[in-house]
């Protein structure tokens, strides 16, 4: 019998996460599942460490050359036999009953949505900040707009990624921007639980991606998202206005981390400029985080 979820973990050069992040998937109440961890063209001992997991029948390995994040997806999803997919980075974990919640809402609501989502924390050091939920009596596209998130907490129906791949060419807000389109064809169902535990760390990527060079890509990024047929009916423009001061205030945090208080000075004053007297509380904290060098 096939399974109901088919969980993928894209990994490159990150053996000394796996073990925690596997193990996760194992420890799920809801047993239903099979694992697919594509491994993208490592060139550290990922192998070796996931040679002793395959023992169970529900875990397989597909080793590629490297293609980035996007490729090991897709290719995830080719192998994918479950009638959804989950997407688990290899830094992160599931809770045991993820799995469980996932499933309890699809029986019911399974016909009515592609997609479902549960809540999630971010574990910040030893700090677990919860993530805001969406409100299923709200359009979920806008939601989305105002309030983005990773593909962490969601179970996918298959066939709608394999409709929609992953765009192999172009990393730039990947999750945002795919999700974005998945929305204007299907609804988003938001389950109760807080199931799922997103780390950052110094590695991750959404603190080393990001960049002055490549802000204007983001920001034209955001704005073809948005000129997406059925979506500017549907999100208000301000909330693309609130993307891209949010990019500016994250890279002005990123700098900062990193030292460089000019340059973080800078782009926050770029952000505060654009928003021409929107979003002054969000850039008063900003700014407040940037003078102490926050995150360091």
């Amino acid at each position: 019998m096939d399974p109901t979820f088919s969980v993928i973990i894209p990994t490159y050069n990150r053996a000394r996460f796996l073990p925690e992040t596997i193990l996760s998937v194992q420890e799920q109440v809801f047993e239903q599942w099979e694992l697919i961890i594509v491994d993208d063209g490592s060139e550290d001992n990922t192998r070796q460490v996931c040679i002793p997991y395959l023992k169970d029948e529900r875990i397989r390995y597909v080793h590629q050359e490297n293609r980035e994040l996007n490729g090991a997806r897709n290719t995830g999803v080719r192998h994918a036999r479950g009638a959804f997919c989950c997407f688990l980075d290899d830094d992160d974990r599931f809770l045991p009953k993820h799995l469980a919640a996932l499933s309890s809402a699809i029986q019911v609501r399974g016909e009515e949505y592609g997609i479902f989502r549960v809540n999630m924390k971010l574990l910040r050091g030893e700090k677990a900040i919860p993530a805001l939920p969406f409100q299923n009596h709200r359009d979920s596209l806008m939601q989305h707009w105002d309030n983005p998130g990773n593909l962490l907490p969601l179970a996918i129906k298959t066939h709608l990624l394999r409709q929609q791949p992953f765009n192999e060419e172009d990393l730039l807000l990947d999750d945002f921007v795919w999700l974005n389109e998945a929305l204007t064809k299907t609804e988003l169902f938001q389950c109760e639980p807080a199931t799922v535990i997103y780390v950052e760390h110094d590695a991750s990527r959404t603190r080393t991606y990001h960049s002055l060079e490549v802000l204007p890509k983001m920001v034209d990024r955001l704005k073809q998202a948005y000129a997406l047929e059925g979506v500017a009916s549907r999100v208000p423009e301000k909330l693309l206005k609130k993307r891209i001061h949010h990019l500016h205030l994250h890279l002005a945090h990123q700098l900062s981390r990193q030292g460089n208080r000019s340059k973080a000075l800078d782009t926050w004053f770029r952000a505060f400029v654009m928003a021409r007297g929107c979003f002054i509380r969000q850039s008063g904290k900003s700014l407040i985080k940037v003078l102490v060098g926050y995150g360091r």
